[in-house]
This record gives structure tokens, sequence and C-alpha cells, in this order.
């Protein structure tokens, strides 16, 4: 028998469909407009979150992009 995890050496190709479908849906401009909303709103979070949990990484200009890490050991 195979052990399951041999089936998951080669990631999640199933998802990329999804993904392509959804760019070529929005286009260039649409997805230039989702990717800025999504860096605003990674930013707005990672305000709301600072004084509880801290944000390990920032950018030199001070903000995060698309996603964050949260130091959850204080």
């Amino acid at each position: 028998m195979v052990p399951i995890a041999h089936y998951f050496v080669f990631g999640s190709a199933g998802i990329l469909p999804i993904a392509y479908g959804y760019i070529r849906m929005m286009g260039a401009e649409g997805f230039t407009q989702a990717s800025k909303i999504a860096i605003l709103n990674a930013n707005y979070l990672a305000a709301c979150l600072n004084d509880t949990y801290g944000i390990v990484y920032r950018g030199e200009n001070g903000f995060v992009g698309h996603e964050m890490i949260l130091e959850c050991r204080k």
C-alpha cells in the first residue's frame, strides 16, 4: 500500500484551474484592484492586531504585504 502522503507530492494541482479562471474573469485591471485591496486589508488587520499579538516582520516602509506573521507567544 502506498502511503497517503505520496499522493500530495506535487501539491494541489486541482486548485490551479480555479485560480486561472478567477484571473481570466477579473482581467488585468480587476486583478490589480484585488491585489491592492488585499494589501490594504492586511495592513488594516496588522494595525488592529499589533498591540495584542505583534507583527513579526514588516517591510522597510513599515507595512506588511498581502499577509503577515503574528507573534502568538506573548
